[in-house]
């Protein structure tokens, strides 16, 4: 993983803790993982804060194996 990759996923986990509908806005847009992510949060904090988590690292994979995760079927 280079370095700015590195400091991109550490400042999304922050954004992802302090208000993961935006994280996730920042990773996929206004799609339906942005909706589900709004519907945790709303139920929990900690439920959304796992989902942002998760998309972004699932995100950052994809990215590492060369591909975009802007062209995913969701």
């Amino acid at each position: 993983m280079s370095d700015d990759r590195t400091c991109r996923t550490i400042a999304m986990i922050i954004v992802a803790i302090l208000l993961p509908p935006l994280a996730v806005f920042i990773e996929r847009g206004c799609s339906g993982s942005f909706w589900l992510n709004v519907i945790l949060w709303i139920l929990g904090w900690v439920p959304g804060i796992i989902h942002a988590i998760y998309v972004i690292i699932q995100d950052n994979h994809i990215r590492e194996r060369g591909g975009s995760p802007h062209n995913r079927h969701h």
